[in-house]
This record gives C-alpha cells, sequence and structure tokens, in this order.
C-alpha cells in the first residue's frame, strides 16, 4: 500500500520541485527555460552545471490545442545573456582566451508534450568563482556583496539563418535528416540564481 501511495504522490512532488524555477513565456506553441544542479560530467571538476530546457506545449486554437511538432536549430549564437547583481547591474563579460571561432548548430525535433535539456555551461572554482556559456559568454562571479547573482537573456532563432548541416550538391545518402525548421522566434530566459559562494 506504502508504494501505491509514493507512486501517486511522485507526481506532485516532481511538479513542485519543477515549479521553483520559471518557463518563459511560450512563442508559438514552445517555452524554455534555465537551471543549475550539480555537475554530473565525469571528465571534468565543474561544481555545477548551467542547462537549457526546451518543452513543446502546443498552440491554443480556435479548435483546441494544435499538437504540432516543433523544429528549429539550437546554436549558442542565438543566445544573448547576462549576468546582474542584487541591484540589477550587469557583470563585465570576462576576457575571452584561445578560441577557434567555430560554434556548431544543431537540427531540435520536439513532438508535442516533448521536452529536451541539456548542458550549456559550467560554473568553476574554488576561489573566484566563473561562469561559463561559450569562451565569449563568461563572467568572474566575485563573492563580495551578498554574493548572489542572476542568469538571464533570450534565446533567438530565424528560418532564414538556418545553417546547413550538409552542404548543398551531397550525396543523397550523407545528406541531413530531412528535419526542417517550423519555428522561429525569441524566448525570453527568466532570471535564476547563481550563487559565488
Amino acid at each position: 500500500m506504502k508504494w501505491i501511495f509514493l507512486l501517486f504522490l511522485m507526481p506532485l512532488l516532481l511538479q513542485a520541485a519543477d515549479e521553483q524555477v520559471t518557463w518563459s513565456q511560450p512563442v508559438k506553441g514552445l517555452r524554455v527555460r534555465l537551471f543549475i544542479t550539480p555537475s554530473r560530467d565525469p571528465d571534468f571538476d565543474y561544481g555545477y552545471q548551467v542547462y537549457l530546457q526546451f518543452e513543446n506545449i502546443g498552440v491554443v486554437g480556435s479548435q483546441g490545442t494544435i499538437r504540432e511538432v516543433r523544429t528549429f536549430q539550437y546554436s549558442e549564437l542565438g543566445l544573448a545573456l547576462d549576468v546582474t547583481n542584487d541591484s540589477g547591474q550587469k557583470l563585465p563579460l570576462k576576457i575571452p582566451g584561445i578560441f577557434d571561432g567555430m560554434v556548431p548548430s544543431w537540427n531540435l525535433c520536439l513532438p508535442w508534450g516533448g521536452n529536451l535539456a541539456f548542458p550549456i555551461g559550467h560554473i568553476s572554482g574554488p576561489g573566484i568563482k566563473h561562469l561559463e556559456i561559450t569562451p565569449l559568454l563568461a563572467w568572474d562571479l566575485p563573492s563580495t556583496g551578498s554574493g548572489t547573482y542572476y542568469l538571464s537573456g533570450t534565446f533567438s532563432f530565424t528560418i532564414k539563418n538556418a545553417q546547413p548541416r550538409v552542404p548543398a550538391g551531397t550525396h543523397p545518402t550523407l545528406r541531413d535528416s530531412g528535419i526542417r525548421p517550423n519555428w522561429e522566434g525569441t524566448l525570453v530566459l527568466p532570471p535564476i540564481k547563481v550563487s559565488a559562494q
């Protein structure tokens, strides 16, 4: 009987945990959020990892919810992020180190009700904490003052700027999967708390 109760309670507990991080307002059926978790990367000694999560919640029309697959391209070039302190002042970007200039992109396909979360950056230490999303989006997080900061920004994609994954004229067996973007827009990422302590 205990197990049946726990199975019934589990979705409620997950929902309660889920509500701690705010989702963006949906745009054409897609919403997104940032969240931070302890690192699970076995190859690097990061304290925490920053994740981006997309969810296809559909579009409500006159006939009810339109349950379409949403396809779009993710690239770090689509991210515009800022880190602010308690007073709302932006932290300066860290001077980038060695960077080869290559920025990959991925075609993403989300069925209705589906979601996808993946790591986009990390927070490392000890000493002064360092938040890095890309070599060009990185900040030092001083522990002075409250030591609390907020990461926020936008993710944007336009179909016009989609990058082909394989050059035109490539042999048909080597071509892309055939997924073509049907979503474009700008999603505003609600701020999440980042601690320098």
